[in-house]
């Protein structure tokens, strides 16, 4: 995290300045970013790593190693993420975490943080897919329908003067009904869009 800037700014320096494409400086996080690819082999990404000791982004100093990592589960179709991150005390030490602790050491954070979330990149390839898909495209077609009727009745009453008379409580329950079935429609929506546009 502290790591000397000026090794990788300066020019003069051939070294430092073909391993400066390797590194991307994140201005958020105050720390370097380092694609390790297994294309490349073991070797390269390790080098890369002992990089990263040589200009003192990893030391004593380093208050959290974070990493990223993708893998496809061939057996459910899906890819999966996955972030690991480890964070360190001010002396270098690992922090761990312990949840016996007392409550003002519970505030400290700490330990090892593992977040996994998987993503269907490619939907609708097998039969059942599709299945689903028709089951829910009918599914939002009967809810519209029905909550097109609901409000057209509703309406109608209101113009006649009698929606008191109609608004009974199994009329109130279709209503909390049909809107839980439409918060499932924006949700089930939604969900996809969030993957695509916020990858974890």
């Amino acid at each position: 995290r502290f790591g000397d800037r000026s090794l990788l700014d300066d020019e003069a320096s051939t070294y430092y300045n073909t391993i400066r494409s390797s590194f991307e400086y994140n201005y958020t996080d105050d720390g370097y970013r380092v694609f390790l690819s297994v294309a490349e082999g073991s070797t390269e990404n390790l080098q890369k790593i002992l990089d990263l000791r040589k200009t003192k982004w990893l030391d004593k100093q380093t208050r959290r190693v974070q990493i990223k990592f993708t893998f496809y589960n061939g057996h459910f179709g899906r890819f999966a993420f996955a972030s690991v991150q480890l964070k360190f005390s001010q002396v270098g030490q690992f922090v761990m975490y312990d949840p016996e602790s007392a409550a003002v050491a519970r505030i400290i954070p700490g330990g090892t943080t593992v977040r996994i979330a998987s993503v269907n990149m490619e939907p609708y390839l097998v039969l059942e897919d599709f299945v689903r898909l028709g089951l829910e495209v009918a599914f939002m077609v009967a809810v519209f329908q029905q909550c097109s009727a609901l409000i057209r009745t509703l309406a109608f009453a209101a113009a006649e003067g009698s929606l008191r008379a109609q608004l009974t409580h199994w009329v109130l329950l279709d209503v909390a009904n049909y809107a839980c079935f439409i918060i499932f429609i924006i949700l089930r929506i939604c969900e996809p869009l969030h993957h695509i546009h916020h990858p974890p």
